[in-house]
């Protein structure tokens, strides 16, 4: 709707995900957090309802300069600080599985602050969300941008994949 709100009837029971076209985001230089919202729908009798599927659009228009040279370069140092936490704890997040937490925590850095560390990040989140040509073009950006950034190892990403889906339990049945 003209307000941004947005409804979807008859979904068949299962799991989804929801993003906003990116075509949309680079046409209102906006960014969308999160890149990726998972939700899943119920058979229920009376059927199912999900709100605050919520997505929120920020602008990709770098900061004002500050009238004195001495604040600008605090915010930035500010920024960068806060941008680099971010991004530790969503590198810690990931390597816990904890999937849904890094892609918050790295989208929230890359608002801040946009490296190419972070955009790798993003590209391996997406990746073990599905989204793999978003993940495939984030690794080539961050590659071209930075050459000791390297492209994960995807047999890696795909058993992390297969541990979230099946469960460590299961796996380690399978393979001992």
């Amino acid at each position: 709707f003209s307000d941004g709100s947005y409804y979807a009837m008859e979904i068949p029971p299962g799991r989804y995900e929801a993003w906003v076209d990116t075509t949309q985001q680079d046409f209102l230089n906006a960014r969308s957090i999160p890149a990726v919202r998972r939700f899943e729908v119920r058979a229920l009798a009376e059927g199912d309802f999900l709100e605050d599927l919520n997505f929120v659009l920020q602008d990709r228009t770098p900061i004002e300069e500050p009238e004195e040279e001495e604040d600008y370069y605090r915010i930035l140092a500010q920024r960068s600080d806060d941008a680099i936490r971010l991004y530790v704890s969503a590198q810690e997040a990931f390597y816990r599985r904890n999937f849904g937490e890094s892609l918050e925590l790295v989208e929230q850095s890359l608002a801040l602050y946009e490296t190419d560390f972070g955009l790798a990040l993003l590209g391996s989140v997406l990746f073990v969300h599905g989204l793999r040509d978003h993940a495939e073009r984030l690794w080539e950006t961050a590659a071209n941008r930075n050459p000791d950034i390297r492209k994960p190892d995807i047999r890696m990403l795909e058993l992390m994949i297969e541990l979230e889906r099946v469960g460590e339990a299961e796996l380690s049945d399978r393979y001992n």
